[in-house]
């Protein structure tokens, strides 16, 4: 479902019409404007600035989703360092919209020039502390990186994804030769970092050791039937509910994050999306008759990479 979501992702910005210079004069005015007022306590503020924040943040949306294409195209070029595409792009998004409320509309340059070193920061920054920790010898990555390109091209040919057998024939090694090879694909992270909208250390998250067999099945039928009832959702309803839960790479992301992914909509947006996702969830799960809901109740137990059994709620709290 990840390749999915970067195509349906990519297809989503590329609807957005590109800013005249003197768009982005007009819109950056705006957002320098929204920004001087943002001082003021909101208590404090006039009916006439309330109106210039609304504005200005509008204008910063609009002026984010305008400059997506070259988020995208920047995190393009970082491929294969260590961060998945998804997550690059998502940095990226942070730098851009970091860029639009340092721009100086004044100085008269052009805002993609601009924006592209803060776009270029935030990626190298995030692959430096996202990266793996442990550097590969080189004939070790060269046959990582030519498991990739086999795996790319036996997906295109075969129209799925390839078995451990047809890629050991394809590389001409043993399967046990590449399942060595495929450990050395795991990544490290600090089992300090944040995550989630509550800031849990991963260390809290980390799996339980003894679920047992019975445990892993129950889970991986959890995983199948929440995926099937996400086809009933939209675009943005999708990619706020997998970050939110770490559905796909088993990270959660918080609601500001989510916001970024989507084109800069606020954690309001964000928080109406997800609440109108939860509740398609819920009827599609009632007309389904399968008890499954969200929340983090026992998420510590279970792998952050499988769907965890906090899934799960009867489906009379589901109505």
């Amino acid at each position: 479902m990840s390749s999915d979501l970067v195509r349906d992702y990519l297809k989503a910005i590329g609807k957005t019409p590109l800013l005249t210079s003197a768009d982005e004069q007009s819109l950056a005015s705006q957002i320098q404007e929204m920004l001087s007022i943002s001082e003021v306590p909101a208590s404090e503020r006039t009916p006439q600035q309330r109106q210039l924040v609304r504005q200005g943040e509008l204008a910063r949306q609009r002026m984010i989703q305008a400059n997506l294409r070259l988020v995208v195209s920047i995190a393009k070029r970082y491929v294969n360092r260590g961060v998945e595409i998804m997550d690059l792009i998502q940095e990226g998004s942070l730098g851009l919209s970091r860029a639009t409320e340092k721009f100086d509309p004044d100085r008269g340059y052009k805002f993609s020039t601009y924006a592209y070193w803060w776009i270029r920061q935030a990626i190298t920054r995030a692959i430096a502390e996202q990266s793996r920790a442990i550097r590969l010898p080189i004939h070790v990555t060269e046959r990582l990186n030519q498991l990739k390109k086999v795996q790319r091209q036996l997906t295109q040919t075969l129209g799925r994804q390839p078995r451990r057998s047809e890629l050991a024939l394809a590389l001409e090694m043993d399967v046990a030769q590449l399942e060595d090879l495929m450990t050395q694909t795991r990544k490290t992270t600090s089992l300090d970092r944040l995550v989630g909208d509550d800031e849990t250390p991963l260390s809290d998250m980390i799996a339980d050791p003894h679920l047992g067999p019975e445990d892993k099945v129950e889970l991986e039928l959890i995983s199948q039937e929440v995926h099937a009832l996400m086809n009933c959702l939209t675009f943005q309803e999708k990619v706020a509910i997998s970050a939110k839960y770490g559905l796909e790479t088993g990270d959660t992301r918080s609601r500001k994050a989510i916001g970024q992914m989507l084109g800069g909509v606020s954690e309001q947006r964000v928080r109406q999306i997800e609440k109108t996702g939860m509740r398609k969830l819920r009827t599609a799960a009632i007309r389904q008759h399968q008890p499954i809901h969200f929340n983090h109740s026992t998420q510590r137990r279970y792998p952050l990479a499988s769907t965890p059994r906090s899934l799960i709620i009867p489906i009379s709290q589901a109505s």
